[in-house]
């Protein structure tokens, strides 16, 4: 295997790894509950301990982010009646 398919195989990796931690834990969402801990991310979206500190440390950075911000409104605009 040469270095550009590594490479490229290790991009593709963080793109599907970055895919599946926003489905499955989405920061929007995540980033509005008080008091959360990796055990509470854990407990709310069914992943490891591992994948649970990982998903933790990356509301703490980028909850603030503006696109949060976007996707939480459309969020609660579209889905309003379920979660309310």
């Amino acid at each position: 295997m040469s270095i550009n398919t590594n490479f490229s195989d290790n991009i593709n990796n963080n793109i599907i790894n970055a895919f599946a931690a926003e489905l499955l834990a989405p920061i929007a969402l995540l980033k509005n509950i008080h008091g959360l801990r990796p055990a509470m991310v854990q407990a709310i979206c069914n992943v490891a301990e591992e994948a649970s500190i990982y998903i933790f440390d990356n509301v703490k950075k980028f909850g603030h982010k503006d696109v949060y911000a976007n996707v939480e409104y459309l969020f609660f605009e579209r889905f309003f009646d379920f979660v309310m």
